[in-house]
C-alpha cells in the first residue's frame, strides 16, 4: 500500500504542482484547504507526512501544535510550505517541530527529495523511541520474575504518595514474603529456589487488578501497592493472595511442595512519605512471621518507621 502525503494549501496550483511529482513517486496524495480540513483528514487516515503552507487559513502554526501534541500524530512529519524561508512563522514552525521547510514555488525534485528525507528522520526517531520504550522497560523490570522492578516501584510510590496527599485518597503496601524460602534453597537449589519463586510470582499475578503495582522489593520479599485501597482493602487482598498460594502445591524435583507467604499491610497516613509506609508495611510483615507464618498482620498505631 502507497504511503499517504497530505497537502494542505489554499491554492489550487499549489497543490496540483505538488500532487503530481508525489503521485508519480508512487505516493497516495490527499489535500485539503484549510487547517481544519487538515486536522479532519490527518485523523481520519494513516499518513506519511504532511507539507502545510504558513499562510493556511485557519493556522499553520496552531495545526502544527495540535499535531506534535496529539500522541496519535505527533509522529506525523511536517514539511512547512513559504515563499519565504526566512518569514517568522517558518523560523516558529521550525521551533515547534516543523521537519523541514520548502521554498514556494516548490521545485517538483527538490518536493519528492524533502519529503523523502522527512520521511526517513520519522523512521528513524520511531526506532529511537521504540528503543527509549524497551530499555525503560528493561530497567522498570526484575530479570528473574518479570516483576516491576525496586528503582522503578520506589519512583512511583513515591508518586502515588504525592497523589494520596493532594488527594486525600487512600493508598496501601503490602509486604509479602515466601515462608521458609531458606529451607528450600539449601535443600534444593537455587535454581529451584527460582523456579518457586516465578511459580508464586505467577499465581499472585493473576490475582491482583490492573491499576495495582506487584514487584520484586528484594530477594523473595515481594511488594504490592494498592491505590485507593484503604487497610480493610489491603488486608483482604493479601489473604487472597496468600490463599491461593496455599491452595496449590508446587511440584519440586518431581515433588508437590506446599508453599506458603506471609504478608504485612500498612494504609498511608497523612505526612508519610513512601518510604515510612513501606517500613511499616515491613514491621508487620515481621509481625505476622513471628506469629507462626502463613497470615496477613495489619500495620497498627503501634508500627513505626
Amino acid at each position: 500500500m502507497p504511503e499517504r502525503i497530505l497537502i494542505a494549501d489554499i491554492s489550487d496550483d499549489a497543490r496540483r504542482s505538488l500532487r503530481s511529482p508525489l503521485e508519480t513517486e508512487g505516493f497516495a496524495v490527499d489535500e485539503a484547504d484549510d487547517a481544519r480540513a487538515a486536522a479532519e483528514r490527518l485523523r481520519r487516515g494513516d499518513y506519511a507526512a504532511a507539507l502545510v503552507d504558513v499562510d493556511l487559513p485557519g493556522g499553520a502554526l496552531e495545526l502544527l501544535d495540535e499535531l506534535k501534541t496529539d500522541p496519535e500524530l505527533a509522529h506525523v512529519p511536517v514539511v512547512l510550505l513559504s515563499d519565504d524561508l526566512a518569514e517568522g512563522a517558518v523560523l516558529a514552525g521550525l521551533d515547534r517541530g516543523a521537519a523541514d521547510c520548502l521554498r514556494k514555488p516548490v521545485d517538483p525534485i527538490e518536493a519528492v527529495v524533502r519529503t523523502r528525507a522527512a520521511l526517513r528522520v520519522a523512521e528513524l526517531q520511531r526506532r529511537l523511541r521504540e528503543g527509549d520504550d524497551r530499555l525503560t522497560e528493561l530497567a522498570a523490570t526484575d530479570d528473574l520474575t518479570g516483576l516491576l522492578a525496586r528503582r522503578f516501584l520506589e519512583s512511583h510510590l513515591r508518586g502515588l504518595v504525592a497523589s494520596a496527599e493532594r488527594h486525600g485518597r487512600p493508598l496501601s503496601v503490602v509486604m509479602l514474603d515466601l515462608d521458609n524460602f531458606k529451607e528450600i534453597n539449601d535443600t534444593h537449589g537455587h535454581p529451584v529456589g527460582d523456579y518457586v519463586l516465578r511459580a508464586v510470582v505467577q499465581r499472585m499475578s493473576s490475582r491482583v487488578r490492573k491499576e495495582d503495582l506487584l514487584g520484586r522489593w528484594g530477594g523473595d520479599e515481594l511488594i504490592l501497592v494498592l491505590p485507593d485501597v484503604d487497610l480493610e482493602g489491603a488486608i483482604a487482598a493479601a489473604d487472597s493472595l496468600r490463599e491461593g498460594i496455599e491452595d496449590t502445591a508446587i511440584s519440586v524435583d518431581g515433588e508437590h511442595t506446599s508453599v506458603t507467604v506471609s504478608a504485612g499491610a500498612a494504609a498511608w497516613r497523612a505526612g508519610e512519605d513512601a518510604l515510612e509506609l513501606v517500613r511499616r508495611a515491613d514491621a508487620a510483615l515481621y509481625d505476622a512471621k513471628a506469629a507462626g507464618r502463613n497470615r496477613v498482620e495489619g500495620a497498627t498505631a503501634g508500627h513505626t518507621a
